[in-house]
């Protein structure tokens, strides 16, 4: 319709013949919109195949934040609690190491950490940043062994409450017990889903088949 009017418009200014140019403007018309489908349907067949290829967590979870809340102990033995929203800009803005060092500096210990966000076997994330489970078990400068044998406590508590933190032989869950086995470290088997319909993004429970459980 658009076509064939802008073709009627364009005979009528040039002196053309009008019909002519309903005709020439309607193939157009057309051709436009015979393009556009093609275009449309290719982005959602490529939105499709994406997601065919990458996990669906990682669809989901890329760009959105975690809820983190974490306990330390000072030097005089008092308890302090953060609740923190992580969101990295990108792979060098990592707010797990940023809050590795301000509890060094501040010379405390974490007693208890819970993550709650996406995941992946050997992989969790917040924004565009993430931590590994080699990140986990690694030392500087590829890893973060060092900092956090500083900063938790031997017998911390840590709870990874993300899809498939404790999948698999090389799990997030695995990568902290190994760097801190006396510490009681919890996590999914599966799928994990936040408490959102009642408001809660701070908490998670498993979702079908999926269990939580200790690493051992």
């Amino acid at each position: 319709m658009a076509g064939a009017a802008g073709g009627a418009i364009s005979s009528a200014v040039y002196g053309q013949n009008i019909e002519k140019g309903l005709a020439y403007g309607a193939i157009g018309g057309l051709t436009g919109m015979a393009v556009a489908a093609v275009a449309s349907a290719a982005i959602s067949f490529g939105a499709n195949i994406i997601k065919e290829l990458l996990p669906e967590d990682l669809v989901a979870g890329f760009g959105k934040s975690a809820h983190v809340t974490y306990k330390t102990r000072d030097a005089k033995g008092k308890i302090h609690t953060y609740k923190e929203k992580w969101y990295g800009k990108d792979i060098s803005d990592n707010p797990f190491e940023k809050m590795l060092d301000n509890v060094i500096a501040r010379n405390e210990e974490i007693t208890f950490f819970e993550f709650v966000g996406h995941g992946l076997e050997g992989d969790i994330f917040y924004g565009e940043a993430m931590l590994g489970s080699n990140q986990i078990k690694q030392s500087a400068p590829l890893g973060f062994k060092g900092k956090i044998l500083k900063a938790f406590s031997k017998h911390a508590t840590i709870e990874i409450e993300s899809c498939y933190s404790e999948y698999g032989a090389d799990s997030v869950t695995q990568a902290f017990k190994d760097v801190l086995p006396k510490a009681q470290v919890f996590g999914y088997t599966g799928k994990a889903k936040p408490y959102w319909f009642i408001g809660c993004d701070w908490e998670s429970f498993a979702w079908r088949e999926s269990k939580w459980v200790e690493v051992k």
